[in-house]
């Protein structure tokens, strides 16, 4: 069930010059990993994505949900 309690994690992959920063919501890998040059430049980007995901989830879910529930109210004839 989807809620609005969201577990974000990233991780920095890779090795030699080549590094990124791969996301997982909710126990799902997002196909999206952003390249990086450096770990250090991975740690910083890597905190700032799980901030941006984590609030952009929990709005998302808030925005769907109400908008579930005015959907409702509408099919079953209640006014706001």
């Amino acid at each position: 069930m989807i809620s609005n309690n969201v577990r974000v994690s990233t991780r920095i992959t890779g090795e030699d010059s080549f590094f990124c920063v791969e996301t997982v919501v909710n126990g799902q890998e997002m196909d999206c990993p952003i390249n990086v040059i450096a770990i250090k430049e991975g740690e910083i980007i890597a905190w700032q994505v799980k901030k941006l995901v984590d609030s952009v989830y929990k709005k998302a879910y808030r925005d769907g949900y109400g908008m579930c529930q005015a959907v409702i109210r509408d099919a079953i004839g209640l006014k706001k």
